[in-house]
């Protein structure tokens, strides 16, 4: 719920009402449909793998040349030509359509009569990952939005009344269409603020104005200037406590990141050296089996430490920090102990096994500056969280 529209608890988060109509009672399928759709307010966190999975996944393909749309538009072209040469060569249904060709696709049989979607708010989080600049210099501006994050952009999702509408993806672009040009006329600026820096620039210019805000307030209202003082000072206090904590907590995030992709890059490295070595000896030993202890060990990764819900408050993010040092400083233990013992029951000789123990030094050193990044962000993201509730 937010502030500015707070819902009843135990609310339905999606409610949807349709009816079907028949306007004329002897067409049994001429059925109309009617439609009504409230949404309670969501939040929507999407990383940049994410919007690349969604967008490949409804990417709509073109539709085949034979449908039916084709074969309709084929029909008909044959039919003129028929009754142009005086011919008539063959009679059609009640809907207009050939008695031996296919039946209309059920989605173009769909109409809707009425189509309401009540009033909606959406936040939305994104995290970019990577950047294409040979995109953007290619003219995809569109790559853009992956330079900086975005950070709690609220939208309003005015309401949307939509008539005489065919197939539910006629639906769905009728509303989206709708929300769309709304947002891109009045809402434009919400993107601008939600920026990580022009957004942080924003809150404390929010709460130096309550420096001179409050005081003054407070003098109209009774006369007690110290109190609007000290209320005002506390507004701004609070604010910049709030955006060094956000600071603290997305320096902390790039600092895991960069670790993360050093610590995978170490672990392919050593991937790569243990099955050279294990080609090497492929002539003279026997292929291992699916048990056997030369099989790459790969779940002693910190990656996706921090794959998981925020901390709601700063107790739930220390819990959250201790589990994941905890489990990074397994996973570096592991590492550095691990090739070594592969070395030695495979019969290796002293130097092979020390040489070993050296390779996983690098690998064993970062991991654990991967986990105490990622629990230094679960810290400061908890107890943020549990100073500013709304942030979740």
């Amino acid at each position: 719920s937010h502030k500015g529209a707070p819902r009843e608890s135990g609310s339905e988060m999606l409610r949807c009402q349709l009816d079907a109509v028949r306007p004329d009672p002897a067409a049994v399928l001429a059925e109309e449909l009617r439609l009504r759709l409230r949404v309670l307010p969501l939040r929507l966190c999407l990383d940049q793998h994410n919007l690349d999975f969604l967008a490949s996944f409804f990417a709509v393909a073109a539709p085949p040349e034979d449908d039916w749309t084709a074969a309709q538009k084929h029909g008909s072209d044959q039919g003129a030509a028929t009754r142009a040469g005086g011919d008539i060569a063959q009679e059609t249904d009640a809907i207009g359509r050939a008695p031996d060709q296919e039946e209309p696709p059920l989605e173009s049989l769909v109409y809707f009569q009425r189509c309401e979607v009540d009033q909606g708010r959406v936040r939305v989080d994104y995290r970019p990952r990577r950047v294409d600049y040979a995109a953007i210099y290619q003219g995809n501006y569109a790559e853009l939005v992956n330079l900086i994050p975005w950070d709690g952009i609220t939208l309003k999702l005015k309401p949307v009344v939509a008539t005489g509408v065919h197939g539910w993806a006629g639906v769905a672009s009728a509303v989206c269409g709708e929300w769309l040009e709304d947002v891109t006329a009045n809402q434009r600026h919400k993107f601008v603020q939600g920026m990580a820096p022009v957004k942080s620039l924003c809150s404390l210019g929010k709460g130096a104005a309550q420096l001179v805000q409050q005081p003054y307030q407070q003098y109209r209202r009774d006369g007690r200037l110290l109190r609007g003082v000290r209320k005002g000072a506390e507004i701004f206090l609070r604010s910049v406590t709030l955006e060094a904590l956000g600071l603290g907590a997305q320096v902390a995030g790039g600092a895991h990141h960069v670790l993360e992709r050093a610590e995978v890059a170490l672990q392919s490295s050593s991937k790569g050296a243990t099955s050279r070595q294990s080609s090497s000896r492929s002539s003279l030993n026997a292929a291992p089996t699916e048990g056997s202890p030369s099989r790459i060990h790969t779940e002693d990764t910190t990656a996706g430490l921090m794959e998981q819900q925020e901390p709601s408050g700063a107790k739930e993010g220390f819990a959250q920090a201790a589990a994941t040092l905890s489990k990074g400083l397994g996973s570096g233990a592991a590492a550095l102990v691990h090739d070594p013992m592969k070395a030695y029951k495979r019969g290796a000789s002293p130097g092979t096994i020390f040489v070993s123990a050296l390779k996983s030094v690098p690998r064993a050193a970062v991991t654990p500056a991967t986990a105490m990044a990622a629990a230094v962000k679960q810290t400061l993201v908890g107890v943020r969280n549990g100073m500013n509730p709304e942030k979740l």
